[in-house]
């Protein structure tokens, strides 16, 4: 009479120890994974080099002086693309002033008519319009389009580009030939990003930058055969490089220059602005709640040959002796075990100054001057957020946390040279 229950125990003790020995080898091999995948990305073979002599020389060799400049070099690949990204890292004084110069030559140069960015929604493209085409400057109007479209990107280099495009257009005696300013985001509504409500925040993630961007050029560009300058953060202007997320895997989702290229091909290029970049542990970092560290890009070489070029200068990634340029440190390289190559990464690569010489953009100091302002910011924030702003000055301080990338810029750059 006692055999069916001790039968039963049997077989549940056989059951527990099969389940608890299947959740051991799956710990085991969770481990063995990660720390394979740890070791694949530990290089002590690469490290630093300094150039010598002989080699800044076969690089110096390949700048052109007038090709390398950065403008020229930029209008050179409109006669084969109708867009051009120029992707950035954010933050940068030289970068958005460089951006603001660029757009006038390629007007006078190649007479480009359109320019796009990521720093805008195409909600306000009207606005946008109404601002480029006025008789007079209407800086308030510009800065309420950036403020409604994300409320803490708030800099005077990028509030420029209004400027520069309507002082173009202001010479223009003919409507044909204004330049037309492409708003290519949406509105960044916080409470819809971080809202509990996953189909809410499903669909504020599905109608950003890399989603918008591809159908208006589809439109505005691509059917009419023109051609667009696009200047946006780095990571929305990868074509061929997908960034890379943990044990070799690579994200689904398609940024937008990923998008256009994958369409277009030929037509799409993607410049890359020099800047430090992070470390290949950043995830780590990240899981730990601490800063990535920063370093050199693409072994330093970039930066050493500016110290001796002594100006900016641009190099095609198509050109073998600077295409196959590999990285070993940085985040980007992390699961290329023998390196990433310059043109596995982009087209273009632009060094505009030393890390010494970066400078993080201007504040906008009137960015907010009344209420009504700061309650039309209000009603895009989560309730919690909106609540601890009680005053202008007070959401000075909450997007002073926020845009922590600005503060930090020297500091992510004050990477000590390897080379004298």
């Amino acid at each position: 009479m006692f055999e069916e229950p001790r039968a039963n125990t049997y077989f549940m003790k056989k059951i527990l120890k099969f389940l608890l020995k299947s959740i051991a080898w799956l710990i085991a091999i969770i481990i063995s994974l990660i720390v394979f995948d740890l070791l694949f990305n530990v290089n002590y073979i690469h490290g630093y080099k300094t150039l010598d002599k002989k080699e800044i020389n076969n690089y110096l060799e390949q700048l052109d002086s007038t090709k390398s400049d950065p403008y020229h070099f930029i209008a050179d690949k409109f006669d084969t693309h109708n867009v051009v990204f120029v992707g950035e890292f954010h933050w940068h004084k030289q970068d958005a002033t460089f951006i603001n110069k660029l757009i006038s030559y390629l007007y006078s140069t190649k007479k480009i008519r359109y320019f796009g960015w990521e720093f805008g929604a195409h909600e306000f493209q009207l606005q946008a319009d109404s601002v480029v085409n006025a008789k007079e400057f209407d800086r308030k109007k510009a800065i309420s389009i950036m403020r409604n479209s994300y409320y803490s990107w708030n800099f005077e280099e990028y509030l420029q580009i209004f400027k520069t495009i309507w002082e173009i257009n202001n010479k223009c005696a003919y409507e044909k030939d204004r330049m037309k300013f492409l708003q290519l985001n949406s509105v960044y509504i916080e409470k819809d990003f971080q809202s509990k409500d996953t189909s809410i925040r499903f669909k504020a993630y599905r109608s950003g930058f890399d989603i918008v961007l591809p159908s208006i050029i589809d439109t505005a560009i691509m059917a009419k055969n023109e051609k667009i300058l696009i200047y946006c953060g780095i990571h929305h202007a990868f074509t061929k490089y997908k960034t890379p997320l943990f044990l070799f895997v690579k994200p689904n989702d398609l940024r937008a220059g990923a998008n256009l290229f994958k369409k277009y091909h030929d037509k799409i290029y993607m410049t890359a602005l020099g800047s430090a970049v992070p470390d290949k542990w950043t995830f780590i970092n990240n899981l730990l709640g601490k800063e990535p560290g920063f370093v050199f890009p693409f072994s330093g070489i970039f930066n050493q040959l500016y110290d001796t070029y002594k100006k900016p200068f641009a190099v095609d990634a198509n050109n073998g002796i600077f295409g196959d340029i590999k990285d070993y440190k940085s985040w980007y390289a992390y699961d290329k075990w023998n390196g990433l190559k310059l043109k596995d990464w982009c087209d273009g690569y632009i060094v505009l100054n030393s890390f010494e010489e970066v400078e993080p953009v201007t504040l906008i100091n009137d960015w907010v001057t009344n209420d009504i302002e700061l309650n039309e910011i209000k009603t895009t924030l989560t309730p919690q957020n909106a609540s601890l702003i009680k005053d202008i000055p007070e959401f000075k301080k909450f997007i002073e946390k926020e845009e922590t990338g600005r503060s930090n810029i020297k500091r992510w750059h004050s990477i000590k040279k390897f080379w004298k």
